[in-house]
């Protein structure tokens, strides 16, 4: 007589991107999917600012927080969070 298969649930995965991942082998498909994503961020942020690719990471991590804490940025930051929150309420309706 076989084992019994172990039951798949889905339920949000706090360490990646992926609102929702199957518990069984989701540790290794969060960390996948949440290192590209990542490195696809990276990228994106050398392709709008090539001239970062120059700082060293400790440079670069002091620049981007002297850059997300001006007030205007902030605020571009909160409305795009607020702008992305309405579109998924909407895909949820």
């Amino acid at each position: 007589m076989r084992p019994a298969e172990p039951i798949a649930r889905t339920v949000a995965c706090p360490g990646c991107f992926a609102s929702l991942c199957s518990v069984q082998g989701a540790g290794l498909a969060c960390r996948t999917k949440r290192a590209h994503n990542l490195i696809v961020r990276s990228a994106d942020m050398e392709s709008i600012a090539p001239l970062t690719k120059l700082l060293t990471r400790a440079e670069f991590y002091a620049f981007a927080e002297k850059v997300f804490d001006l007030p205007g940025v902030k605020g571009l930051l909160m409305e795009a969070v607020n702008e992305h929150n309405r579109a998924e309420q909407k895909e949820g309706c």
